[in-house]
């Protein structure tokens, strides 16, 4: 039986569209290049707002602690709100990206960069910028490349960050809150030297300072380190930097305070941040963080230095415990104090205040324990998430001294402090 014609033509079209179909690799379809990705699409805009309350039985006053004090009292910390562009991680070419946070809250007052609405507000809640800076990726020197970061950004020293959900404990270290600085204003680079090695190199204005009258000497300083990466099978991960520059206010009022006779070169005098940061992740259950901390100031002959371990247990994808030992010596008597007015720290920075005022009475070894849950529920709506973390905090003079609990019914102190804090974070 014969077909008809149009049976014909349409078998033999068939037969010549699988044929095509079948000469085009699977291959070449896969790498045909995907529609760019707009501007406006790559652009992602985020927040969180976080309040806390620590119960202090003994007093207002949670001496050793910035970010939750005063006791006694609900806390707004942060309310930040944001938009950044992330550079691709995968990014073989040239690739560039952006920050910007502003934040409004309690810490803004305790991280503040000089210059930047450092005293615009005469309250306890303040605003402040917490980032603004550009990133770019640089294929360059080495097959990883290299990244930048150029603006006003937090410190890439130590084991905490100012961003509250970046964080396992609500209270802060001693060695977060008076081993190292906030924020910078300048740029550094992280040079991707092979899969395991990062070195970092870097100049900014100093610490928690911008430019011109948000300098407080007109000197930079420098930031240095390495970063080792992917060891024991990317179970291990070390961070060792190092930030040296003048620090000290360059003021009469300051030199007078604190020059021990001797005077200080605001210029010239040198503040040494020295931080390491060990991570080891055997499983994922469990987390253990190692910080080490070395801080030297020549202008005012002052010495600190201490360590502190983290140990953290996921029990559930949604709850953790995690605690916290460390050990802390102001060998100085200088860089471990307890600010009361709302622009005491600024003030202290700008060299327009005694800093005699802040200190502690003596030079002290402070011992801090902390134990807390972290507590991070399913099933919000998109794009909410929610963080609870309540935590036990004990604080001690471990060398004998009484530099807590101190009120008009206990002038003398105590050496122990014991805290009860929460807080939450809801972020969107």
């Amino acid at each position: 039986m014969k077909m008809k014609r149009t049976e014909s033509w349409v078998m033999g079209a068939a037969s010549a569209v699988l044929l095509g179909a079948s000469l085009v690799s699977p291959a070449s379809a896969a790498d045909a290049p995907a529609a760019p990705v707009s501007f406006l699409d790559s652009l992602k805009f985020s927040g969180w707002v976080e309040g806390g309350y620590t119960v202090n039985p003994s007093s207002n006053v949670n001496f050793g602690s910035l970010m939750t004090a005063p006791a006694n009292k609900l806390l707004l910390n942060q309310a930040v709100i944001g938009v950044e562009k992330d550079i691709d991680p995968a990014a073989e070419g040239f690739d560039w990206g952006f920050k910007i946070q502003g934040m409004y809250g309690t810490d803004a007052r305790i991280v503040h960069t000089l210059g930047i609405f450092d005293r615009s507000i005469n309250d306890s809640r303040q605003a402040d910028i917490l980032e603004a800076d550009i990133s770019l990726h640089l294929p360059v020197l080495t097959e990883g490349g290299v990244d930048l970061k150029i603006g006003n950004y937090p410190t890439p020293l130590g084991a905490e960050v100012i961003a509250a959900g970046g964080n396992q404990f609500y209270s802060h270290s001693y060695i977060f809150n008076f081993g190292l600085p906030f924020k910078h204003t300048g740029g550094y680079a992280t040079i991707h030297l092979n899969p395991t090695v990062d070195l970092y190199a870097g100049a900014d204005t100093g610490t928690n300072t911008s430019f011109g009258h948000g300098d407080n000497n007109g000197n930079g300083a420098l930031l240095a380190g390495i970063g080792l990466n992917n060891l024991l099978d990317g179970e291990l991960t070390v961070l060792a930097l190092t930030h040296i520059g003048p620090e000290n206010p360059n003021t009469a009022a300051y030199t007078a305070a604190l020059g021990h006779g001797q005077g200080i070169n605001a210029s010239h005098d040198m503040r040494y941040y020295n931080d390491i940061v060990v991570t080891f992740k055997p499983n994922q259950k469990w987390t253990y963080t190692t910080e080490m901390n070395y801080v030297q100031d020549d202008g005012v002959h002052a010495i600190a230095y201490g360590v502190s371990q983290y140990i953290v247990y996921a029990i559930t994808d949604e709850l953790s415990f995690g605690v916290r030992g460390e050990v802390f010596r102001d060998n100085g008597n200088f860089f471990v104090g307890y600010p009361t007015g709302n622009f005491d720290l600024v003030d202290f920075q700008r060299g327009v205040l005694d800093p005699t005022l802040l200190a502690a009475t003596t030079a002290t070894t402070y011992g801090e324990f902390t134990a807390g849950f972290n507590y991070r529920p399913a099933g919000l709506p998109e794009p909410l998430g929610l963080t609870v973390r309540p935590e036990v905090r004990v604080d001690t003079g471990i060398n004998g001294t009484k530099p807590f609990n101190i009120n008009g019914s206990n002038p003398t102190g105590d050496s122990n402090q014991v805290t009860f804090g929460v807080d939450a974070i809801l972020a969107f």
